[in-house]
């Protein structure tokens, strides 16, 4: 089974899922040039930054 979640990019819901398969994550960055359907008040601010070493992250746990 494959789930598909957002994250609210807190590294540790990834630390705490790390050993299910199947996960996909998705998320949106309260600025963008590609602009989405959820609203930026409701987003939290994150920096490019963090969010690359967040989606890091993310490929280094679907990985083991």
């Amino acid at each position: 089974m494959e789930l598909t979640l957002p994250t609210n990019w807190d590294d540790n819901l990834i630390e705490n899922l790390a050993g299910l398969s199947g996960l996909n994550f998705y998320a949106k960055l309260a600025e963008d040039v590609v602009g989405g359907c959820r609203e930026a008040r409701h987003l939290p601010a994150v920096s490019r930054d963090s969010a690359l070493a967040h989606i890091r992250l993310i490929h280094s746990k679907s990985a083991e």
